[in-house]
């Protein structure tokens, strides 16, 4: 981990994404453990060089999002390796205590974003098999729409009142 003007901090986990909110710097990743299984961790800091690591409860294939809105964190992964993952969300008001969310999703999140007063992610395995999620409860429990997206979301943003999808 790296923070621009600091020192370069090693890692043994893959970390796919960073957010910052309340002083805190929380990234998200995993491990593979001693079985082959792959862990999923929180990285915690207040300063962007002492790092803390925080497991998520149980094996996940991995936490690959972060984001911080509306007073909390919420990180987004998938439950298992095979493709398409059921996905999984848990919140976090510190970045070290985290909450698993309920989700009927079956597809993997790729982009979450907050506004509005609702989270939305978008979740899929690839074009045409993007699907709205959205937590309506501050990422307490999430619903799957049937409406599909048949573009290849990367990103996703909330601004002048709406969510706005990226395409690759």
């Amino acid at each position: 981990m790296v923070c621009i003007g600091g020192a370069w901090t090693a890692s043994t986990s893959t970390l796919a994404s960073v957010a910052f909110g309340k002083n805190t710097y929380v990234a998200v990743g995993y491990l593979f453990d001693g079985s082959g299984n792959q862990i999923s961790n929180a990285y915690v800091s207040s300063d962007c060089s002492n790092w803390v690591k925080y497991q998520f409860g149980g094996t996940y294939a991995g936490m690959s999002k972060v984001v911080y809105a509306n007073g909390r964190f919420v990180a987004s992964g998938t439950r298992q390796i095979a493709t398409p993952g059921p996905a999984i969300w848990f919140y976090s008001t510190d970045g070290i205590t985290w909450t698993e969310s309920v989700s009927s999703s079956t597809f993997a999140p790729v982009a979450t974003a907050y506004g509005n007063g609702v989270w939305v992610s978008i979740c899929g395995i690839g074009p045409g098999d993007f699907v709205p999620v959205v937590s309506a409860d501050n990422g307490v429990t999430w619903t799957t729409y049937s409406n599909t997206v048949n573009e290849q979301i990367v990103g996703l943003i909330y601004s002048n009142g709406k969510f706005i999808a990226a395409t690759a």
